[in-house]
């Protein structure tokens, strides 16, 4: 059995990119992030659902991505990132309503995820106990 259409992750593409022809607002860098997103979202429903058009998408592929995403323990940033791709992709293709307006409908939130600064001295003395750790086999102290 072979394929008559292009696979999603193509499909995805050239639907977000006639649906950003209308209007270029965004960097080349963010325009590039966002068809890698949308095509690694893409990607995954193709190969989770088999889904042949993009056409086809429901809520329910979107919400068992992110899902998958968050078993198998990825960052709130990468999470963020699939689901602005899933909104823009769901735009794209003239079902915006599939997505959730907010990432915390989704179940995806930053809140706690604060970064705690470390002193260089205590961070220079963690990269040095690795290193020796490495080189040697075990802990080297340095006094």
């Amino acid at each position: 059995m072979s394929r008559h259409t292009a696979p999603l992750s193509v499909q995805a593409r050239q639907s977000y990119a006639a649906y950003t022809q209308k209007d270029r607002i965004h960097a080349t860098l963010t325009t590039d992030k966002r068809f890698g997103d949308i095509g690694r979202l893409a990607a995954r429903i193709e190969n989770k659902y088999g889904l042949e058009k993009i056409s086809d998408l429901k809520p329910g592929h979107i919400s068992s991505v992110i899902n998958d995403l968050k078993d198998e323990g990825k960052s709130s940033s990468t999470l963020t990132s699939y689901a602005t791709a899933a909104r823009l992709l769901a735009t794209s293709v003239g079902k915006s309503n599939i997505v959730p307006r907010s990432n915390k409908e989704m179940g995806i939130s930053r809140a706690g995820e604060r970064y705690k600064p470390i002193s260089q001295a205590n961070q220079a003395h963690q990269i040095r106990e690795k290193l020796a750790k490495r080189a040697f086999g075990s802990p080297w102290r340095m006094t």
